[in-house]
């Protein structure tokens, strides 16, 4: 089996996001985008 390759730090907001979508909710197909940056991981 291959190592995993982590991804570099991006240097600044925005410079890197991931996206997906979700759905259906309510109806509707959500696009989700997420900056690699935020605390939200």
């Amino acid at each position: 089996p291959q190592q995993l390759k982590q991804w570099e730090e991006p240097d600044t907001t925005w410079s890197r996001v991931h996206m997906d979508f979700a759905g259906p909710i309510w109806d509707s197909k959500w696009l989700i985008i997420i900056d690699a940056v935020s605390d939200n991981r």
